[in-house]
C-alpha cells in the first residue's frame, strides 16, 4: 500500500454562454415556467437549491434586497425521491444578501400578482405556499423538474447544450470580463473561499495575463532574424530542385519512349564501335512469348 500512487485531483472546468447566446436564451425562456430560475442563476448566478429555496420572506420590497439563507433540494433515500427542505445554505458564505436590482424587482412583483390572481381563481384547491418558484396551483416547482425542463427548452430551440448549473459559470464569466475583482465574485457567488473561487475561475481571467504580457514586452525587446528575404530564397531554391527533378522524370520517360521494338523478330543486330575503332556486330535475342511457347 506504501507504493501505491494518490490520484491527482482533475479540476473541473465549466461551460459557459457568451452574451449573445445568453440573450437568445432569454427570448426563449419568455413565458416558459423556466423563466424564472433561469432569469436568477444567470444574473445572481445562484445555485438551483437556492433558487428553489427562495421564499417571500426572504424579499425586501422597502430595501431592496435578498436574503439567501433557504435550500431545496432532491435526494434519493431507500431507493426513492425525497424533497429536503433546509433552513441553511450550502456553507457559512453561502448565505447572503444581494442586491435586488429594478429588473428583477419589478419581475418579483409581476408573480407576487400572478399568485394572488390565482388564488382567488383556484379557491380552496390552491396550495398555499410561502415558496416563490411555484406553479399556477400554487405547487412548488421540484428541483430535478428545472435540471429536465432546462434540457428541453434549449433543445427545442435549437441551442449549445449546457447544464443548468453553467449558467452559474456564465455569472461569473461575465463579471471576470467586465473587470469585477475574484474577491468581489467570491461574495457574489457564495463560495467558502477566495481559493475555490480562484481554482475554478481563474483560467477566464486574462486582465492579469494581459498586465504580464505588457510588463514583459517593455523589458524584453526581441528582433526577429528571419526575414522575408531569407523566405524568399528558400523557397526560390525549393521551386528550382522541384523543377530539376521534373525534368529529370520527363528525360526518363522520353528514353523509355525511344526504345525500338523488337518484338516482331527472334533477333535484331546492333552496330557498335569498338574500342579499335572498328564497328562489332552483336545480335540481341528476344525470349518467345508465352504464346509460341506453346503453340
Amino acid at each position: 500500500m506504501d507504493n501505491v500512487e494518490r490520484p491527482k485531483s482533475q479540476r473541473y472546468v465549466g461551460a459557459f454562454y457568451s452574451v449573445s447566446e445568453l440573450e437568445t436564451l432569454f427570448q426563449a425562456v419568455k413565458g416558459d415556467p423556466c423563466e424564472f430560475p433561469v432569469l436568477m442563476a444567470a444574473f445572481y448566478g445562484l445555485r438551483r437549491s437556492e433558487i428553489m429555496g427562495l421564499r417571500w420572506r426572504a424579499i425586501d420590497f422597502e430595501s431592496n434586497l435578498i436574503t439567501i439563507d433557504h435550500t431545496v433540494v432532491q435526494c434519493m433515500c431507500d431507493g426513492t425521491t425525497i424533497t429536503v427542505e433546509k433552513d441553511r445554505t450550502k456553507n457559512q458564505s453561502s448565505c447572503r444578501s444581494m442586491p435586488l436590482v429594478p429588473q428583477y424587482r419589478d419581475l418579483l412583483l409581476r408573480m407576487k400578482v400572478r399568485q394572488e390572481y390565482c388564488r382567488k381563481l383556484c379557491g380552496n384547491c390552491y396550495t398555499e405556499s410561502e415558496y416563490i418558484f411555484v406553479n399556477d396551483m400554487g405547487e412548488p416547482y421540484q428541483p430535478n423538474y428545472v435540471t429536465q425542463h432546462f434540457k428541453l427548452v434549449l433543445r427545442k430551440n435549437h441551442l449549445r447544450s449546457i447544464r443548468f448549473h453553467d449558467l452559474r459559470h456564465t455569472c461569473a464569466s461575465l463579471l471576470l470580463k467586465n473587470g469585477v475583482p475574484m474577491k468581489d465574485i467570491q461574495e457574489w457567488l457564495g463560495h467558502s473561499s477566495y481559493n475555490t473561487t480562484a481554482n475554478i475561475y481563474a483560467h477566464l481571467d486574462t486582465s492579469s495575463k494581459n498586465t504580464s504580457a505588457s510588463k514583459m514586452s517593455n523589458v524584453v525587446i526581441i528582433e526577429p532574424s528571419i526575414s522575408t528575404s531569407v523566405w524568399k530564397r528558400i523557397m526560390e531554391r525549393t521551386a528550382e530542385r522541384t523543377a530539376k527533378k521534373q525534368g529529370e522524370m520527363d528525360a526518363f520517360h522520353g528514353r523509355k519512349e525511344e526504345t525500338p521494338d523488337a518484338s516482331n523478330a527472334e533477333g535484331s543486330s546492333v552496330s557498335e564501335d569498338g574500342a579499335g575503332g572498328g564497328t562489332r556486330t552483336c545480335l540481341l535475342y528476344t525470349s518467345p512469348s508465352p504464346r509460341d511457347s506453346t503453340s
